[in-house]
């Protein structure tokens, strides 16, 4: 027979689960149900799906990881369980097959009422019926005769199940038959002989009744026989007769009362003996303390732990910001006009001389001025230099008359002066956006951006179990700054935007234990001598990062660690309840006595303590047998 496999998620509920199983078309049901569903530990939950699949008449093998509370948990509440598929054999399938069958055979029960019916074979006339009373002790099926061949009535009996029973009975008086069965309760008009008709005296006795006896006559004008004449004084011996009688029945009664409580205690006490009691059992096993110092190498590339190589995965993980902010604009500019004019020079040398352009003059009053053209002044004559402002200003614009001095080294026998008013000269001082705001306004954005985002990183993860590497934090801007109005523009506060970029490295914290493990095993078999296959586990296990390498590229990075542990053989808890299982007492403890690594005679303690110790044993059971492991 084939057999339907319905895999559950972990996130499925009782409900979904039971939907899944009721759709399958087959009774053979293969239900996985994966590590992180909440069924796995829960046995009111198991228990109350077992009962749903018994109910619907489902044959149900389930498969859950193997670990031994999951299966424990899975047993305890009625399933037949296995750890894979692949272990599904017809032992297992029977097992189901049988839960389904008991339980339908203690829930059988007969809904179809027990009736009466009344069928005629042949119409009825006082004429010819006749009644044939069945005598004392006398089966009335014994009374049957040919009801077709003679007309007669057939009384049925009538059950939800084939006909059990069939009654034929004779006579003028079928209604009183039937009347009096009823009130005797149905189905005992089958089994009693149907009363006699009352009849004048004299008169004729239906066939097959038998009168009373005792002397009665059965000719006309008889009556029934009085006392005894002379027997009144036995009225007391018989009232105490009857006495003695009633406790007598009482006496029997109430002893009939303390059998059944005898049975019943009797009874609980040995269901309770034999299916309550607990066996605990306590071993102590030895261990040796051992300690390592090493190097492992953690890399994105690496998607499991490699215990040989001590490489485990590393992960990377990315976080952008973006923040805002007004900033105020506190660079002062000045701008304006510059005045301009000409001077006029005069060269009282023997020999020309060339002003170059830019060539500087200065005012009686200490004002700069810059000639914006080259000009040469003839020998004893003279020329117009035009000139322009150092500076912004309305003070730059001079009246005719001022003189000047020439910044020339061959200026000796020049002489400048202006001939006419300066003019142009203008100068307005204002705020606005400069680079050392934005700079500012940036720096704290900043700051409060990347402490969000490293808050940020130093939780992520957590849950798949790796754990943040503090020192690989690492910010940046993400793209310019955008302000608005741009820099330079005259304003007193400006808009400003940043985005920003961080990123941080993460180990796999499972994965480091099971490479410090691995490593604190292979020391201790080396210092032992011990076969590569003996099989033992870690306890205690301190795993401690003492320093972390990150590589430049970020995509990989050395811890050295320091480990520690207490190594001890490894003890299977349920292959030693599976040997012990069902043993008596003493047979029980020697079997756990020679279990190896032992450091300590092991202990074993029977639950109710105040049942005699002779009647002490091990339960078939093993959920009723727990075993707890110590180490020393």
């Amino acid at each position: 027979m084939s057999a339907k496999i319905v895999r559950v998620d972990p996130e499925d509920s009782i409900n979904v689960v039971l939907s899944y199983v009721k759709a399958a078309k087959v009774s053979r049901v293969i239900l996985e149900i994966p590590e992180g569903n909440d069924l796995l530990v829960s046995r009111v939950g198991l228990k109350t799906l077992h009962d749903k699949f018994l109910e619907i008449g489902k044959e149900v093998v389930l498969v859950v990881p193997d670990k031994p509370n999951y299966v424990k948990t899975a047993k305890d509440a009625g399933f037949v369980v296995t750890t894979s598929r692949d272990r599904i054999d017809a032992s297992l399938w029977q097992q189901a097959k049988v839960q389904v069958l008991s339980y339908q055979a203690s829930h059988y029960r007969s809904k179809t009422p027990v009736t009466l019916k009344q069928e005629p074979k042949q119409k009825l006339t006082e004429s010819t019926a006749t009644v044939s009373a069945p005598k004392v002790g006398q089966d009335v099926a014994s009374q049957r005769v040919k009801a077709e061949e003679k007309g007669e009535t057939t009384l049925k009996l009538q059950h939800s199940k084939p006909e059990l029973t069939k009654v034929k009975l004779t006579g003028l008086d079928f209604a009183k038959v039937v009347s009096s069965g009823d009130k005797k309760g149905r189905g005992q008009a089958a089994q009693r002989p149907a009363p006699a008709p009352a009849q004048p005296d004299g008169g004729p006795q239906p066939p097959g009744v038998m009168l009373p006896t005792g002397g009665a006559s059965s000719g006309s004008g008889s009556k029934p026989p009085g006392p005894p004449i002379g027997k009144s004084s036995l009225g007391k011996l018989g009232s105490g007769k009857r006495a003695h009688k009633f406790i007598g029945k009482i006496l029997k009664f109430l002893g009939i009362v303390l059998t059944l409580v005898g049975v019943i205690g009797g009874a609980s006490a040995y269901v309770y003996y034999k299916y309550m009691p607990r066996v605990y059992v306590k071993l102590v096993v030895a261990s040796t303390s051992v300690s390592i110092k090493d190097q492992v190498e953690a890399g994105v590339a690496h998607v499991a732990a490699n215990l040989e190589a001590k490489q485990i995965p590393l992960i990377k993980t990315e976080v952008t910001r973006k923040g805002s902010s007004t900033i105020k604009a506190t660079q002062r500019v000045v701008s304006g006009d510059y005045a301009t004019g000409t001077i006029r020079v005069v060269n009282g040398s023997t020999s020309d001389v060339v002003l170059p352009s830019g060539t500087e003059f200065t005012s009686d009053n200490g004002l700069k001025f810059k000639s914006t053209s080259e000009v040469t002044v003839p020998a004893g004559g003279g020329a117009d230099v035009p000139v322009r402002a150092e500076k912004y200003g309305d003070e730059y614009n001079l009246d005719a008359g001022h003189s000047f001095t020439i910044g020339v080294d061959n200026a000796s026998g020049l002489v400048a002066s202006n001939q006419t008013s300066f003019s142009g000269g203008t100068k307005r001082e204002y705020t606005v956006v400069g680079k050392e705001d934005v700079k500012k306004g940036v720096d704290s954005l900043k700051k409060a951006l990347f402490a969000q985002a490293e808050e940020e990183l130093k939780d992520a993860n957590k849950e798949d179990g790796y754990v943040f590497i503090k020192d690989s934090v690492k910010h940046e801007l993400d793209g310019d700054p955008k302000v608005n109005p741009k820099i330079g523009s005259e304003a007193t506060e400006a808009y400003l935007e940043i985005s920003t970029k961080s990123s941080a490295l993460y180990y796999h914290q499972d994965s480091l234990n099971k490479v410090a493990e691995y490593l604190l095993i292979k020391e201790y078999k080396k210092k032992l001598k011990l076969k590569d296959d003996t099989d033992v586990e870690v306890n205690n296990l301190s795993v401690k990062v003492k320093q972390i390498k990150i590589a430049k590229d970020r995509n990989s990075a050395v811890l050295v660690i320091e480990a520690s542990g207490q190594i001890t053989p490894k003890i299977d808890k349920e292959a030693i309840k599976l040997k012990i299982a069902g043993k008596k007492w003493e047979q029980a403890y020697e079997i756990l006595k020679k279990l190896p690594y032992l450091k300590k005679e092991p202990k074993m303690e029977f639950d109710p303590s105040w049942i005699p110790r002779n009647l002490w044993y091990v339960p078939v059971q093993t959920n009723r047998i727990t075993v707890e492991v110590s180490v020393s």
